[in-house]
């Protein structure tokens, strides 16, 4: 009997005329209450003609047909997964390729309505204490828990508050030992706590700056001197105000939606919030849950993809791979993750809820220099991050874990919605990329000193970018009111928004291009050129605030000697670059600092007073006046960058001003607020024009341009602004309304003066 069930199976596999697709593509179904022993040929049960139980069952099946028949997939193959939930990981290798010119392609009934899940389901629960359930662990070791799919709070000290958007509460450093101190601190006398076994939490920490984040294990607490020692370093020296979060501890479990695992009775605590039925409980597993490894022409499409602890989604090499129409998060890792190869795509996805960062994608070799007229990379990566929606992830690490990021040479990121995160939209690294026709708005919600964009590159030979026709709005900033002097009278302030900026240019970034991007509402001012040279900002709409920051980088910056070496190294080893950039063979390594070949050119800026009163009010050294550029530069490198022939609107009754730092001996001066016509007298915006730039209708956001405007005569190019966002979910003027600024004061309850 044994040997006759082999044959059978050995048969269903083989290329038969009931297998083979003469006419189109070859299709297999899955179902949940399918059957392994069927043939997969058929989405309903006859016979033997009923769908496949697992996905590997359809995997295993096609890679039979093609050792067979080499040709069984030349008409391409769709798998069909019908409705209902797997908890099944998807890895395919270059076993399961596609034909060149062909795709097979993995596609569900719809996202949300076809899940895969990498989460291993909890069960047993049982009454522990109050509300609160217990189930066996059987030795796992969970970072990551859902009900419903939706990832619960792992116990903490402070409790979240589910009304505050940056960061839900946190605790604040009462004192530290010592101005460098990066292990350990004490908090206020009215905190108590009592925890058994501290060593089983840890510390998720913003230390010195609102940008710093990190987490950290807890190495032991001493509740006599209120000190929190941890078990490695934070990324900067704590001060007093630096926020934090104990987790993972089992006294702190004690609201609703909290878990945490005691290892030492090996089983999950968990209190249920309302309505939510613990059968719908899992924890992270193993992720990836779908892993593509120098596959070629897969596509896996209408899928929710979710609940793992690590990434959800990883493409590794290959190329031509494509993840479509998905709904991909609840993940502690990254959701979707490109890991080199070339031409893969993540278009129309849903991207929500990962511990870290949205889509990243890495591909090109920036080696890969041809010489001669010609010169350009001959490896570009390729890969194409297209029509998303991204938002509300960085749910585990805050920062530099944004919605969407690439590096390498040559990919794309177009017509994606990014939105509401606790750190920037979008960065990049590298030479060649495109970012184009993006909305990206609500960010940096609980960190400060980044931007919607934020590139930095500390390397001169990152060049070629171009960041063009994007909506940048809203970018928010949450942080200290004073970065360098945080703690007055005994108390540390909380902003937002601010100190951020829309397009983040950093340290010191150059060769890009900002073209054609609209910029409303950005705190600080919404762009920022900062150290780098030959960038170009130009045919871009600023409203309601500062429109530009120019500033030079200290020349002690302990970062330049070993951007001097990149660069000397790039160029000796491979001196196509000296052609590709021209600008890499005028550098002075002996005045690194210098800054040149900015150009800020035909853009349209306006000012109004009501739309930036809220940014003035922030700014009181300001004594009132409203900055139209920020510019930090060394006398003799003003006249190396250029202002000229842009628009700018000023509102009657406003004091429109430009801030100039004077850099001297390498350190900037007391700023100036220079008026309009102080400015010109410097050289710069002699073309320009103070006009009424011409737009349809500012007040309702129809920023097209009348056939009269004073702006088409500077030269500005309309803006296609019906190409900004998804092509299959319009959202550039579905946004949200403004929020209101927030202050919040803390008092430092320090123990010892």
């Amino acid at each position: 009997m044994r040997s006759i069930a082999l044959l059978f199976l050995a048969m269903i596999a083989l290329p038969t005329p009931q297998l083979r697709a003469e006419e189109g593509p070859l299709e297999l179904y899955v179902a949940t209450d399918g059957d392994d022993a069927s043939t997969g040929r058929s989405p309903v049960r006859a016979d033997h003609h009923g769908p496949f139980r697992t996905l590997t069952r359809a995997r295993d099946t096609i890679r039979g047909l093609k050792r067979y028949d080499p040709t069984a997939t030349a008409r391409g193959c769709v798998v069909h997964l019908a409705a209902g939930r797997w908890s099944e990981r998807l890895e395919l290798t270059d076993d399961d390729s596609a034909v060149d010119g062909t795709r097979i392609r993995w596609q569900g009934a719809g996202a949300g309505t076809t899940v895969l899940s990498g989460g291993i389901p909890i069960t047993g629960w049982t009454p522990w204490r109050g509300a609160i359930l217990s189930a066996p662990l059987a030795g796992r070791r969970p970072t990551q828990l859902f009900a419903a799919d939706l990832r619960q709070i792992r116990a903490r000290y402070p409790n979240r508050d589910a009304d505050d958007r940056h960061g839900g509460a946190w605790a604040h450093v009462a004192g530290v030992a010592s101005p460098n101190e990066l292990r350990s601190f004490r908090h206020g006398r009215h905190e108590r706590h009592d925890w058994a076994h501290p060593t089983d939490g840890s510390v998720a920490v913003f230390s010195g700056f609102d940008w710093a984040f990190r987490i950290v294990p807890l190495a032991s607490y001493d509740p006599a001197t209120y000190t929190i020692t941890l078990a490695a370093k934070t990324w900067c020296p704590l001060r007093p105000g630096d926020r934090y979060i104990v987790e993972g501890l089992m006294e702190e479990l004690d609201v609703a939606g909290e878990w945490c695992v005691d290892q030492r009775a090996d089983s999950v605590h968990w209190w249920p919030p309302a309505g939510v039925d613990p059968a719908s409980v899992e924890i992270g597993g193993d992720g990836p849950v779908v892993r593509l490894v120098q596959t070629a022409g897969i596509a896996i499409s209408d899928l929710t993809i979710a609940g793992c602890d690590g990434d959800a989604v990883r493409i590794e090499g290959g190329r031509g791979n494509m993840i479509e129409r998905c709904g991909v998060g609840a993940c502690g890792g990254t959701a979707i993750v490109i890991a080199g190869g070339s031409s893969h795509a993540v278009s129309a996805c849903e991207v929500s809820g990962a511990g870290e960062s949205g889509i990243t994608a890495a591909g090109g070799d920036r080696t890969a220099v041809t010489a001669g007229s010609s010169a350009g990379f001959t490896a570009p990566g390729g890969h194409v991050i297209a029509d998303n929606d991204v938002h509300d992830c960085g749910q585990v690490w805050r920062t530099y874990r944004p919605g969407i990021a690439v590096t390498g040479v040559g990919n794309t990121i177009a017509r994606n919605h990014v939105h509401d995160l606790p750190h920037a939209g979008i960065t990049f690294a590298g030479n060649e990329h495109v970012v184009e026709f993006n909305h990206v708005h609500h960010l940096n919600r609980e960190s400060a000193d980044t931007g919607g964009l934020y590139f930095c590159s500390r390397d001169w030979t990152q060049r070629g970018n171009v960041i063009r026709s994007n909506s940048f709005h809203d970018c928010g900033g949450y942080g200290k009111s004073n970065t360098w002097k945080p703690v007055t009278d005994g108390a540390v302030e909380f902003r937002y928004p601010g100190y951020t900026w829309g397009v983040y240019l950093d340290d010191p970034s150059c060769g890009t291009q900002v073209i054609g991007n609209v910029f409303d509402r950005v705190p600080v001012c919404a762009m920022h050129n900062h150290g780098g040279s030959d960038n170009v900002w130009s045919n871009n709409i600023v409203i309601d605030c500062p429109a530009i920051a120019v500033g030079t980088l200290a020349k002690d910056w302990e970062h330049w000697p070993k951007i001097i070496e990149t660069w000397r190294t790039a160029v000796r080893t491979a001196p196509d670059l000296l052609e590709r950039y021209p600008a890499l063979a005028g550098i002075d390594a002996l005045q690194p600092e210098r800054v040149s070949g900015v150009r800020f050119e035909r853009n349209i800026v306006v000012m109004t007073v009501a739309g930036t009163a809220w940014l003035r009010e922030q700014h009181p050294e300001w004594n009132g006046a409203m900055p139209l550029y920020h510019v930090s530069l060394r006398d003799d490198d003003l006249a190396a960058n250029r202002w000229d022939a842009n628009c700018l609107w000023i509102e009657a009754g406003l004091d429109a001003r430009v801030q100039l730092r004077h850099v001297i001996g390498g350190k900037p001066g007391t700023p100036e607020m220079l008026t309009w016509q102080a400015w010109l007298a410097l050289g710069q915006d002699r073309g320009s024009q103070l006009a009424d730039p011409g737009f349809t209708d500012l007040a309702g956001r129809d920023l097209s341009l009348r056939p009269d405007a004073a702006a088409r005569a500077l030269g500005f190019e309309p803006i296609p602004f019906e190409r900004i966002g998804p092509r299959h979910r319009p959202s550039w003027r579905s946004a949200a309304p403004p929020e209101p600024p927030v202050r919040q004061r803390f008092v430092l309850d320090e123990p010892h003066p």
